[in-house]
């Protein structure tokens, strides 16, 4: 199976309602390994946000799954807005996931796109199950057979502006599966 994750990022130090608490990051870490298991994930396309993409990259690198990155920034405009901005040794983490990105079938993808385009998140979702949709058909593989769309999160809509329902509703649509690994 073709993993394509996106997720919550850890909870911002004065969150006013836990979502995914830097605490739980371990216990998620696990919860994204079993689910890699239980659905013998060869492959994952994801972001590297802190939080759900960065453990999930984590994972498949122990694993030894083929893996994407796909950024919808440059590599040190998304370290900035994305992954250093929260609590927690992401950073680091963050610079092995990219800097380990060295084996033929790996593949690091900067859209570049601009950090006031307000779209720019939303291209990223699409941009990443665009990513594992292909990984399927260049297997000559059906995307709606072998494409898992895993949605790292606490269950509970935002609004209308959340990006991780946002992203799970664009893999329904598509006819995708969908699995959920809770992060509370």
């Amino acid at each position: 199976m073709i993993i394509a994750l996106a997720g919550r990022r850890v909870d911002a130090a004065n969150a006013d309602t836990p979502r995914f608490p830097l605490a739980n990051a371990d216990e998620v870490k696990e919860r994204i390994r079993q689910t890699f298991k239980t659905l013998d994930a060869t492959a994952i396309v994801s972001a590297a946000a802190c939080g759900a993409d960065l453990l999930a990259q984590e994972v498949a690198m122990e694993m030894g799954l083929r893996r994407r990155v796909v950024l919808a920034l440059s590599v040190r405009e998304f370290r900035d807005a994305s992954v250093t901005d929260r609590p927690g040794d992401w950073g680091p983490r963050y610079d092995k996931v990219i800097t380990s990105l060295t084996r033929p079938k790996d593949k690091l993808i900067t859209m570049k796109l601009s950090a006031a385009d307000d779209t720019a998140w939303e291209q990223n979702n699409s941009a990443i199950l665009d990513e594992a949709e292909a990984i399927a058909r260049g297997r000559k593989m059906d995307p709606k057979r072998e494409v898992v769309v895993v949605v790292v999160w606490d269950g509970h809509s935002r609004g209308e502006s959340d990006l991780t329902e946002q992203f799970m509703r664009e893999g329904e649509q598509r006819g995708l599966r969908v699995e959920t690994v809770l992060t509370l």
